[in-house]
């Protein structure tokens, strides 16, 4: 029963039970041990032999479970991206990382994108909104999952690599609120007329339009898209027409708009709340 008990013990644990007569004679053969130390038969005397070995290992385990545990998380991030996005290359060769980030919205930040019109704030601009196109090497199949007409579809010259034409999702964001800083002045007459937002203070109102494109700004970095765009050739058109009607995976925004609605205020409820007396103030706007 006992052989039976220790063969059955193996195979489910991987130990092997060890009979006490047999633990004893074992004893008498082999010198007993400690960890980190072993014994002098000759003298009787422990002597010390890797004394921080226990530590070492240790500490190895732990570096092991550490960089284990990053590598876990950098996976479920990774999936996560990916069950959060729609079909994208720049996905498979990103470890895309979500870092928090607080968005400056002071009315007055420096951001090297806002100001008066400069060859700085431009170059700023152009860093973000003007994109060669992409080196990825992507095959048909991986391009229907993007866009149903490969026939059709510009690629790259063969000097150049002769890849899909592709060029990145977000830097098509940048370069529209790009256009709106750049445009700002079209319709202004028409607003400034009767619009509250067109303060007659020339300075705070221009203040409050670089404040407004910055906040589009850093929300578009924030949330940046990493799809691609395609770009087709269009009979009677010299020029790479693309297409911007790409698959997104997004909020039901109509959702969020209709709870919005049914926990708002009462209809003739102020905009805006006046300021009670003695209430706590902050020394300047945040």
């Amino acid at each position: 029963m006992s052989s039976l008990y220790s063969t059955v013990y193996k195979k489910i644990w991987g130990y092997q039970v060890i009979d006490k007569d047999e633990e004893q004679q074992q004893d008498l053969q082999h010198p007993p041990r400690m960890l980190g130390r072993h014994y002098d038969s000759t003298t009787g005397a422990f002597g010390l032999v890797h004394p921080y070995l226990g530590w070492a290992l240790a500490v190895l385990l732990a570096v092991a479970l550490v960089a284990n545990q990053r590598s876990f998380e950098q996976y479920i991030n990774q999936d996560c991206q990916k069950q959060l996005s729609s079909y994208s290359p720049l996905l498979e060769g990103l470890n895309m990382h979500s870092p928090v980030i607080r968005v400056n919205g002071s009315l007055d930040w420096p951001s090297p994108y806002r100001g008066p019109p400069s060859p700085e704030v431009d170059a700023a601009w152009n860093r973000i909104s003007i994109i060669r196109p992409l080196d990825i090497p992507l095959t048909r199949d991986e391009f229907l999952r993007l866009d149903s007409d490969p026939e059709t579809a510009v690629k790259n010259a063969p000097e150049d690599g002769g890849q899909y034409f592709l060029v990145p999702q977000s830097t098509h964001h940048f370069h529209c609120l790009n256009l709106l800083r750049k445009s700002t002045h079209f319709k202004f007459d028409y607003y400034d007329a009767f619009d509250p937002d067109f303060t007659k203070n020339r300075a705070m109102f221009e203040m409050h339009l670089d404040h407004c494109v910055e906040i589009l700004r850093q929300f578009i970095m924030c949330h940046v898209d990493v799809g691609v765009v395609t770009s087709h050739w269009v009979e009677g058109r010299s020029k790479p027409w693309p297409n911007f009607n790409t698959e997104h995976v997004c909020r039901d925004y109509e959702q969020v708009l209709e709870w919005t609605e049914r926990h708002q205020l009462p209809e003739h409820t102020p905009l805006m709340p006046m300021k009670p007396a003695g209430v706590a103030e902050m020394s300047s706007p945040p």
